[in-house]
């Protein structure tokens, strides 16, 4: 019950009171203390309360080496102040300066009119001026509705308590699984201590890279490479959906959104701070989420100053008001305030407060140092690959022509002295080279260097699927040189071998999942794990949307406004499917409709089909992939329904074959007849589809496959185009110089087919047109060069115990041959087709590898036949005697 004069009733008038009382008991009330003392502080009249046991200490030391395995950090060690390099103020220290250390104390009331704080134990606290250093808080996952965190082994750090207990928690736990949740420098940190401590640690983060509010994509691909090297697992684009918890109440697995499991036995969560503010709500003016303070850290109420984490202050260097979050500001806006006071006691002034902005962190043996600001256009200097054991780079901030934001990873104390300065001072850009100079870089010449981005690279290849894999690997065995290349996909995974999330990756048992089909074990290769690239010095950098693409400026822009430039680009953005919300189709954004053209929704697939067992599923298709999912929601138990607009399957005689093959194997068909809306129950999922013929199914879960687009807006009018894909020649080269495209955007010359321009879907082309197009640039730049791109048309599909090939076209008169018939697992047919007396295609049905390149051979070489009956009746033969 509080009482109009603000006291809580039922506590005594006073039980203390101070000259000053520093409220908090962390960094910036120990810096304050000694500025106090330095100001000729009387004994008595100052005090510190602080809801933990322990006197002040540098808090920075709680996520690195308080954390280690060997020789940690501990108290006294780090009492405040030596990480400014200053005297260890120890519990004698305060008692000796006549300083009342008042700890274990909360505060749960404060009263600025009548300038009374109260305890929980209900002791009252008067003062005459009062320094708010309360400092900030995690944000709890609770914040969230995020199920299961009551679970026991879910940390935060912000007291030293909190780090007795995950230490506690590291030395317990015997199978020793970490799931990191942010990617903040916290976050970073907290990882590398518990994968010092031998954790199999992995982190979680929604942003596209770690550290967010200050990392470029460029110091993040470093980090997230260098982690990687350390055995650290990095997921990214998802947060925690819930936990689950075992017989003792401890964590056992983290869900995340999408309904990836992973196991953790701890838990560290880093995703938010929040300050410290909520005693003094109403009392005093806020801005920005912070306590507002003038440049001497004075609140709009007389004789209360806040500083620290808490405060929002004018930020002289750029003009603004600013709330910063970081040890230094806690030290050094604590002394301002103290020296404020004492001035003003004296009836003096002081210097307005002129901060630099600057944050450090350390991890594993990374050390990196951050002045300025961190807006305007960024540019990195030197070799920020994680694997050339330089580790060493830097990173400057320019806006408006000037340099206001320097970064430098492992730096000297003179090269750190240097940056400091350039970031305070904000020379003109023209003054770079005398940077250069004082740290030592390379040469104009030599270094790499993005004026208007973030990187440079010789060589891109834009897109993550199957082509950028091989591609890659066609790279490197061409010999480039580390740096060189990158690979810039939106997706968070490396390169992997598509076609299996339509069948393998769909499965109930033994489900294929990453790293087993990364490029190129499709082809039988080697596997490229994310490793793999590191190793080879080529920069991975996933989660990375390109929004626009400017061939003039030869940059790709991301949309978090990253610029990557290039002098050699390589187009190999893929066929995303086109979604029947485009055509307008009622209901069609109803939940659990679904598409298939990235690992992430094949996730929600595989949700889905988990949440909906034994359900019914209806796949509206025209294309091979719908008989694929058919078949594995079938292996799943679902009822399926199949729907397309026509017979389609090359012909309707084979599939005719195949529809009733199908169906023996449950499948329904809906042939000639299309989509035209979809009902909803009353969480949003799809019920019902409604076909045109009236026809009404019942559906838990639909999978859509019917087109494909290729040109996608980022590229289009940007090139000159050929039946829907971008024109190029037999290398891949584009209209636009230095510019290749390879994959299915492509529309590039048959050779086989007299020059005549065609478009190729099929991985097979994918995987030989990313290999011909860099074959060709390297060529280029030797001057020589390579054939022209001979390309055999080839399709393949594995469905239950089916497997068939195809090669060339199917266009012309059609020869049927070998056993129809349409049950039987054993039985093997193919098809010749025919135009102008040539074979022109070839089909055959559970072939050996033999006569998959007998009929492969005749494809290609087109041999002429005059009399068809003839060659139904040799059948295979023909081919396999050819």
């Amino acid at each position: 019950m509080i009482l109009a004069g603000g006291i809580v009733a039922g506590c005594a008038d006073a039980d203390y009171e101070f000259k000053y009382v520093i409220l908090g008991g962390r960094v910036a009330a120990g810096y304050a203390a000694r500025e106090f003392f330095k100001q000729g502080v009387k004994r008595g009249e100052l005090a510190i309360i602080s809801k933990e046991a322990v006197a002040p200490y540098e808090r920075v030391t709680l996520s690195k080496e308080y954390l280690l395995p060997n020789q940690p950090s501990r108290l006294p060690d780090f009492h405040v102040c030596v990480g400014s390099g200053e005297e260890r103020q120890l519990p004698e220290w305060y008692t000796d300066k006549g300083i009342e250390l008042i700890l274990s104390t909360e505060i749960i009331q404060v009263d600025l009119a009548s300038k009374a704080l109260v305890s929980a134990s209900c002791q009252i606290f008067k003062y005459q001026t009062l320094i708010i250093a309360t400092g900030s808080t995690p944000v709890r996952l609770t914040d969230f509705g995020v199920q299961g965190v009551d679970a026991k082994n879910i940390f935060y750090l912000r007291e030293i308590d909190d780090a007795d207990k995950l230490v506690e928690a590291v030395k317990a736990k015997k199978k020793r699984k970490a799931v990191i949740i942010g990617g903040g420098y916290i976050g970073l940190e907290v990882s590398a201590a518990l994968r010092i401590n031998n954790l199999d640690v992995t982190m979680v983060y929604l942003e596209p890279w770690c550290g967010p509010r200050l990392f470029t994509a460029g110091i993040a691909t470093f980090y997230e490479a260098y982690y990687a090297n350390k055995g650290i697992k990095i997921i990214k684009g998802t947060v925690a959906a819930g936990f689950t918890i075992d017989s003792d109440g401890d964590v056992k697995e983290v869900t995340l959104k999408g309904g990836r499991v992973l196991e953790a036995n701890i838990v560290f969560v880093d995703v938010e701070a929040r300050p410290l503010t909520s005693l003094f709500k109403g009392q005093v003016e806020e801005e920005k989420g912070g306590i507002k303070t003038d440049a001497f850290f004075q609140t709009s109420v007389p004789n209360v100053y806040a500083v620290g984490d808490v405060s929002t202050f004018p930020l002289k260097l750029y003009n603004e008001m600013r709330r910063v979050e970081h040890v230094d500001h806690a030290r050094k806006s604590a002394e301002q305030a103290v020296k404020a006071i004492k001035a003003s006691e004296e009836g003096k002034t002081i210097e307005e407060y002129d901060y630099l902005p600057y944050i450090f962190s350390r991890s594993f043996d990374l050390s990196w140092k951050f002045y300025g600001s961190n807006a305007g256009k960024r540019l990195l200097v030197r070799d920020n690959d994680p694997a050339s054991g330089k580790q060493k780079f830097e990173t400057f901030w320019i806006e408006k022509g000037k340099i206001i934001g320097a970064f430098l990873m492992n730096g000297t104390p003179q090269e750190n002295d240097a940056i400091a300065k350039f970031a305070r001072v904000q020379p003109g850009v023209d003054n770079l080279d005398v940077l250069k100079e004082e740290l030592g870089l390379p040469s104009k010449e030599e270094e790499r260097v993005a004026s208007a981005g973030d990187e440079f690279f010789k060589y891109v290849i834009l897109g993550g699927g199957v082509a950028a894999g091989y591609a890659a690997r066609e790279f490197v065995k061409q010999g480039i040189k580390r740096g060189e290349l990158a690979v810039i996909s939106k997706e968070d995974v490396a390169p992997y071998e598509r076609p299996i999330l339509s069948k393998e990756y769909l499965l109930p048992e033994t489900p294929a999942r990453l790293p087993y089909f990364h490029v190129c074990v499709g082809s039988g290769r080697e596997r490229q794990l994310p490793e793999w690239y590191t190793d080879k010095g080529i920069k991975l950098i996933l989660s990375t949307e390109i929004v626009r693409l400017d061939l003039c400026s030869k940059a790709l822009v991301s949309a978090s406004g990253e610029v990557f430039r290039y002098q050699t680009l390589i187009i190999a953005t893929g066929c995303p499917t086109v979604r029947l919300t485009e055509s307008d189709v009622q209901g069609a954004d109803a939940k659990n409709i679904f598409y298939l053209s990235e690992i992430d929704d094949a996730d929600k697939l595989v949700e889905a089909i988990q949440a909906k067992k034994n359900g019914k599923a209806v796949i509206i298709a025209d294309t091979l992939w719908g008989l694929k999912i058919s078949e594995a929601l079938l292996i799943n138990n679902f009822d399926v329904s199949m729907v397309f607009p026509e017979v389609w399957f090359f012909n309707s005689e084979i599939a005719a074959s195949y529809h009733s093959y199908y169906k023996s194997k449950g499948a329904k068909f809906f042939a000639s007849t299309c989509e035209v809306g979809f009902t909803t129950n009353s969480s949003g999922e799809v019920k019902e589809v409604k076909l045109n013929d009236g026809t009404v199914l019942e559906a838990d879960i639909v999978i859509v496959d019917i087109e494909i687009t290729y040109i996608t807006s980022l590229l289009e009018c940007q090139f000159e185009e050929e039946l829907g894909g971008i024109k190029t020649n037999a290398f891949f080269r584009t209209s636009v110089p230095d510019v290749y495209a390879v994959g299915a955007v492509t529309t590039f010359p048959s050779k086989l087919y007299n020059g005549n321009f065609i478009r190729a879907t099929e991985v097979d082309h994918a995987r030989k047109s990313a290999e011909h197009a860099v074959k060709a640039i390297k060529a280029s730049e030797k001057g020589k060069t390579i054939d022209e791109y001979d390309y055999l048309p080839h399709l393949y599909s594995r469905s239950f115990d089916l497997i068939w090939n195809f090669y060339g076209f199917f266009n012309g008169k059609l020869v049927m041959f070998g056993e129809m018939d349409r049950v039987s697992p054993l039985h093997k047919f193919g098809a010749y087709w025919i135009e102008d007396w040539k074979i022109m295609g070839t089909f055959l049905v559970n072939g050996s590898p033999e006569e998959n390149e007998a009929i492969a051979k005749v494809a290609r070489v087109q041999p002429r036949v005059y009399n068809l009956t003839v060659l139904k009746e040799q059948g295979l033969l023909f081919a396999t005697n050819f």
